[in-house]
């Protein structure tokens, strides 16, 4: 990193303020965060979870990854150490989950991007300002369902 110092201002400043500080989002144990952004592929940025019983607080890794299928694409989530498995498929400013396989475990949603991003789950569609996390509870559901495009993010090429 330090061999692209030159390129990047107050390069010494920023190395001091975050070198080895762990920058992840907090999550209360128990909890499992989606991260999305309106600037990631597939709108995922990143995905944490701390169990419950863990004294040390250390997140659990996951696996995330595109299906490009052949007439529609999705996006897949899963623990590395297994039991959590979230998949969606990604459409114009909008996610829709097929898959919320969090055994029981609360999920929020935090947008980190720029514009509003909406998930459509199993309680609802939950509207995320840019900046915004929230509960995938019935509580945090629209009370009348958005129009939401279902245009294809990434529309599958068909060739001659």
């Amino acid at each position: 990193m330090a061999e692209c110092s030159d390129f990047i201002p107050d390069f010494d400043l920023l190395r001091e303020e975050y070198e080895g500080k762990n920058i992840h989002p907090t999550i209360e144990p128990g909890n499992i965060l989606l991260v999305i952004a309106d600037f990631c592929n597939y709108y995922y940025h990143s995905a944490y979870y701390i169990p419950s019983d863990n004294e040390e607080s250390v997140p659990v890794s996951f696996f995330a990854r595109e299906h490009v299928g052949d007439f529609k694409d999705s996006f897949l989530i899963q623990s590395t150490t297994g039991g959590i498995d979230l998949r969606y498929f990604p459409h114009w400013h909008n996610i829709e989950f097929y898959s919320e396989c969090t055994h029981g475990k609360p999920l929020w949603i935090e947008n980190i991007g720029d514009g509003t991003l909406y998930a459509k789950t199993s309680v609802g569609i939950i509207r995320l300002d840019a900046g915004e996390r929230k509960l995938v509870d019935k509580s945090n559901a629209e009370k009348t369902d958005p129009f939401l495009d279902v245009g294809e993010l990434y529309p599958t090429m068909f060739l001659d």
